[in-house]
């Protein structure tokens, strides 16, 4: 899935928890739950972030993420939990990104475990796919909101 639903998940979640460490850990636990939901993703493998235009893709993705996010903001006044669950909702991408660029041993299994044993392995089409990202979106945007 891409980053953008991951992280509006993790900012309701942190918005509506009573403590940093509830925060992180259902901010966490959302990102293996969307995940293991068939989905749509823009790159299909770890090695396409070779190309360019894949890179270029998560970037924006990242910056309408942070952009929607700072926005939501105004609307809830614990934004350190906010922020706490939306980063802890894109930590598993994070970890897969640092494994693949410095293949750290430690990491292996975690990324195992994401990879192989939660992710979904039905990927999408953009196609098939979209609703249901614009679906997640629209639901964390109205729990941010109210």
């Amino acid at each position: 899935m891409i980053l953008t639903p991951h992280m509006l998940i993790g900012a309701a979640i942190g918005a509506h928890s009573p403590n940093a460490v509830i925060a992180f850990i259902l901010g966490l636990g959302s990102h293996y739950l969307l995940d293991s939901i068939s989905h749509w993703d823009y790159i299909g493998t770890l090695s396409d972030l070779k190309k360019p235009s894949n890179r270029k893709k998560i970037f924006f993705d990242l910056l309408i993420s942070v952009f929607a996010i700072v926005l939501l903001l105004s609307f809830k006044p614990s934004i350190n939990l906010l922020l706490i669950g939306a980063f802890a909702a894109v930590l598993p991408d994070g970890i897969e990104l640092i494994n693949f660029i410095f293949n750290i041993s430690f990491l292996k299994p975690i990324s195992n475990l994401h990879l192989k044993k939660i992710h979904n392995k039905k990927i999408l089409t953009f196609k098939e796919g979209w609703l249901g990202l614009i679906i997640v979106c629209f639901l964390a945007i109205i729990v941010l909101i109210f």
